[in-house]
């Protein structure tokens, strides 16, 4: 179960926090938004010939706010307000809402509690690519107490990667080429340790300042990780399509759809798991 966790985890962390780097953001100072996002799906791994379902459901709530507009930057801070989580597998259920009072007493709570309502500075660039941040004081967590408890682990990664205060920024910012017309396509590519992508965007509405923007992407990851003293070594392929309704002007996104879908397999202690994955997201941004 570790390792399918760490799989989901850098799959989540991958398709949900990539940064978009075309064109130019149009933001002010002052400017606040309330971005809910929600993910949910499956995931099935085959080992000794049995075939093992695990479902889950994330949905949090961000507040950005624009707190400086500089001529080649942006700070923005971001608070992660509320957080549902369900997970379920072999029988189990693993849930933990942080606006319930014996969820915050828990384990997993006392994780989440960490990083729930305080504020990180982020300084973005002016297509909206994350420079730097800086971290609530009292938000730091620390990796052994994440891998500690699995669903922890898992959820933090989920949400951005462990106390990653740009969590949730990606699904708010989609900076729009100069070239604005219905079928106009424009591509995007990403290159890490590990992993891989390229995106293809295609303006396929227009809607006055609104475009509807078509996303297809393909990744690939080959990530190592260690769990609990262990090495886990996730290889896997996907793609990744949606839609997002931008406004022209700002680059911001009012709201987005996305599924993943990926098939590779995870790798520990000499084994080979094979693992697939169908996650479905979807973000919804309001000023505030």
């Amino acid at each position: 179960m570790k390792k399918t966790a760490t799989l989901l985890a850098c799959i989540l962390w991958f398709s949900i926090s990539m940064a978009q780097n075309t064109a130019s953001l149009n933001l002010k100072k002052g400017q606040k938004f309330s971005v809910e996002t929600s993910s949910g799906g499956l995931i099935t791994q085959e080992a000794m010939g049995q075939s093992t379902e695990i479902k889950f459901d994330v949905k949090s709530t961000n507040q950005v706010e624009v707190k400086n507009a500089q001529d080649t930057t942006y700070t923005v801070t971001n608070t992660i307000t509320k957080m549902k989580t369900n997970m379920s597998f072999m029988g189990q259920e693993m849930t933990y809402d942080s606006e319930k009072k014996e969820d915050q007493d828990s384990e997993i709570g006392k994780n989440f509690g960490k990083i729930i309502n305080h504020s990180n500075d982020v300084e973005l660039s002016k297509s909206g690519k994350v420079i730097s941040q800086k971290k609530g004081a009292d938000s730091a967590i620390k990796k052994n107490e994440a891998d500690a408890d699995m669903m922890s682990g898992m959820m933090q990664n989920m949400v951005g990667g462990i106390d990653d205060g740009s969590s949730g920024l990606s699904q708010v910012f989609q900076p729009m080429p100069r070239k604005v017309k219905v079928g106009y396509s424009w591509m995007d590519s990403l290159s890490s340790e590990g992993s891989k992508s390229k995106t293809t965007y295609t303006i396929r509405e227009l809607k006055g300042n609104e475009a509807i923007v078509s996303i297809n992407r393909t990744l690939q990851l080959n990530n190592k990780a260690e769990t609990q003293g262990m090495e886990v070594t996730n290889n896997s392929a996907g793609t990744v399509t949606g839609d997002a309704v931008v406004d022209i002007s700002t680059g911001l996104v009012k709201h987005k759809t996305t599924t993943i879908e990926t098939k590779g397999t995870v790798e520990a202690m000499g084994q080979e798991i094979p693992v697939t994955t169908r996650i479905t997201s979807t973000t919804v941004v309001t000023p505030l």
